[in-house]
């Protein structure tokens, strides 16, 4: 598969008129060695150009980003199993990728109050990472409700590679984690279904990130954890009419994701949702 990208920017200003080719061949191969069982890997060029937002939205906006190109190498396997006759099932995922990343768009904060942010090009990076995840499912019955249960882990070592001679052990970025993306990153679900009402609950867990790619201690973002509760029931007289009820951060931690800009703290959320067949 290949993808052939033209783009033209026309601005005000004369020096910010853009034209750019790109061209983006991907190879796909996947194999099935026995039922259920499915491997597959990839490689490919994209390019994400920045996005109107990104380029001129006021203050944070940077109308000299570059794209961001990037090629990727992934490597990856399914499996999925049932047991009497459908009823209990399993599904479970892996993925492990690498990708050489130049230009990457990232946001930055500028002064010293970290209110003021800013779109910026991280000259070369190196992403090595993987991701898995798992499904569980338990029969339902008139007297049991359906059971499922999940997780998901995930773990990223994105290097900054702009610079070799940016290499302090103590203040140097070459090598060292992009700002803001954590290496660690898990969550946990839990379900259950029974006569039109449903209870999920989740947990989410991101672990240490910087604030810059030199990953100075006093840089360090601390990591956070949440845990969130879910309950849906249909309306019995109304047909098509559900209502929903939410309780996010259930622990009430306080936390961050990126600096000086807290998240909130236990809150809820009501909502009621209709649908109408048009048949």
């Amino acid at each position: 598969v290949a993808l052939e990208t033209l783009t033209a920017e026309e601005a005000g200003t004369p020096s910010l008129q853009r034209r750019s080719q790109d061209f983006s061949p991907a190879l796909h191969i996947s194999y099935r060695p026995a039922a259920g069982v499915a491997l597959r890997c990839f490689a490919k060029r994209h390019q994400r150009r920045p996005t109107l937002n990104e380029l001129y939205y006021t203050e944070t906006g940077n109308v000299r980003l570059f794209p961001e190109r990037c090629w990727q190498i992934n490597i990856g396997a399914e499996a999925g199993r049932s047991w009497a006759a459908g009823r209990w099932q399993f599904s479970g995922r892996a993925d492990a990728y690498m990708e050489w990343v130049d230009d990457k768009i990232i946001a930055v904060p500028r002064g010293s109050g970290g209110w003021r942010w800013l779109m910026m090009n991280v000259g070369r990076m190196l992403a090595r990472g993987c991701d898995v995840s798992c499904r569980l499912s338990w029969p339902s019955s008139p007297r049991l409700p359906l059971l499922t249960a999940g997780g998901n882990y995930g773990f990223l070592r994105a290097e900054d590679r702009t610079d070799p001679a940016d290499n302090d052990p103590h203040y140097g970025t070459y090598g060292g984690q992009i700002a803001f993306q954590p290496r660690h990153a898990a969550g946990v679900f839990l379900g259950a279904a029974w006569g039109g009402v449903q209870l999920h609950y989740s947990f989410t867990c991101v672990g240490e990130r910087f604030k810059s790619s030199a990953n100075l201690p006093s840089d360090r973002m601390a990591p956070w954890q949440t845990h969130d509760v879910a309950l849906l029931a249909d309306i019995p007289f109304l047909r098509g009419v559900q209502f929903g009820a939410e309780c996010c951060n259930l622990a009430g931690r306080q936390y961050a994701i990126v600096p000086n800009y807290p998240m909130p703290g236990r809150h809820f959320s009501l909502t009621l949702k209709a649908s109408f067949p048009f048949l």
